[in-house]
């Protein structure tokens, strides 16, 4: 299973105790939940998964919406050699730093997006 959706279950876990409770408190119907937690979210509606991650305040690694990933990907593609490594060596520590402290004590989950590389 992906890590957004493992920090999906482990935060509603923590903050609802039980997917039901999550559901009820949310609006959001219990098959939907069932099937995302079963499946991962990668197949559920992306309206859906930002509602979840917005009651659960689990911070999104798509940029929500909002332009920054596109806007990071402008802006990678128009840098040099010397740019990008200077960026992969950034972006390298803080997803180390991430990895090693977990957000909140939740783990690592929220420094994975879908191009991050296992390490």
């Amino acid at each position: 299973m992906d890590d957004l959706s493992e920090q999906i279950r482990f935060e509603i876990k923590k903050q609802f105790g039980t997917l039901k409770k999550f559901s009820e408190a949310s609006g959001i119907p219990y098959s939907t939940l069932v099937s995302a937690m079963k499946k991962g979210v990668g197949g559920t509606a992306y309206r859906t998964v930002v509602r979840i991650c917005g009651i659960l305040h689990i911070r999104q690694p798509y940029g929500c919406g909002d332009g920054f990933y596109r806007e990071c990907s402008s802006r990678l593609s128009a840098l040099d050699g010397e740019g990008l490594s200077m960026v992969t060596a950034v972006l390298d520590k803080e997803y180390s730093r991430c990895a090693s402290e977990g957000p909140r004590g939740a783990g690592k989950a929220h420094c994975a997006g879908p191009e991050s590389k296992k390490r």
